[in-house]
């Protein structure tokens, strides 16, 4: 997907990669930071499966967002995540877009690993917890990670 962002986008949308960028005092703004991010990065991909994506799933993919946003140092590695990403966009670097993105996708994961969610088994098993909405993002991810490489 990058390379897509990479191939279709003007000057103008990757410079509006920029705007959402850094690190926000309290976990909504991040959310909302966070949120603009992504969104901007499907709609100069043009891709519009990529786009519905997240506009179908964002509130999914929030639950995972959120849990990592209350804490300040991930805050600042988010940021610092996304920073790379938009910099090797924007320096049109097809190699270094991909991995900055694996390596956002990595760090997502370590965190969704470490949950204590995870560990108790909430994930795992999820018909023991009516209504786990994690659950549902943790399955949503193999999807996320197609739509991403997907043209």
């Amino acid at each position: 997907m990058v390379e897509r962002v990479i191939e279709r986008a003007n000057d103008e949308e990757i410079e509006e990669l920029f705007d959402g960028l850094g690190v926000a005092d309290n976990e909504e703004a991040q959310h909302n930071m966070d949120h603009y991010f992504h969104y901007k990065l499907a709609q100069a991909s043009r891709n519009v499966f990529f786009m519905n994506f997240i506009d179908t799933y964002y509130d999914l993919i929030s639950e995972i967002a959120k849990k990592s946003h209350r804490d300040q140092v991930r805050r600042e590695q988010i940021a610092e995540e996304h920073l790379a990403i938009a910099k090797a966009i924007a320096s049109r670097d097809k190699k270094a877009a991909k991995q900055a993105v694996r390596h956002h996708m990595k760090m997502v994961d370590k965190k969704i690993e470490s949950d204590d969610l995870q560990k108790s088994g909430f994930l795992r098993y999820p018909k023991q917890y009516p209504g786990n909405k994690l659950y549902e993002i943790y399955s949503a991810i193999p999807v996320f990670r197609a739509v991403c490489h997907s043209a």
